[in-house]
């Protein structure tokens, strides 16, 4: 769905509320996060992967982890891109 509200102005606009609620969902995921400057932009690009439909889909659907394991990968996957940031920086 979120593919197609560019091209689809009126579903844009009916879908403005949960897009919204999205937002602020990773924003209040990042929150907390030490990350400023290139950290903070892997960060809030790993916490979209994670809310993306997509992803808990291949996640839940095609690999069968439980919603308890996939929060468990996304906080190790956040980890390993902060952690990298750093170590580029360094």
């Amino acid at each position: 769905m979120s593919r197609d509200l560019p091209a689809l102005p009126a579903l844009a606009k009916a879908n403005a509320p949960v897009c919204a609620h999205w937002g602020v969902m990773r924003r209040a995921l990042g929150f907390g996060w030490p990350a400023r400057g290139r950290r903070s932009r892997a960060l809030d690009a790993m916490i979209g992967h994670f809310l993306a439909f997509a992803t808990w889909r291949s996640f839940a659907r095609d690999e069968g982890l439980a919603r308890e394991g996939i929060v468990a990968v996304a906080v190790v996957a956040v980890r390993g891109v902060l952690a990298r940031a750093t170590a580029e920086r360094n």
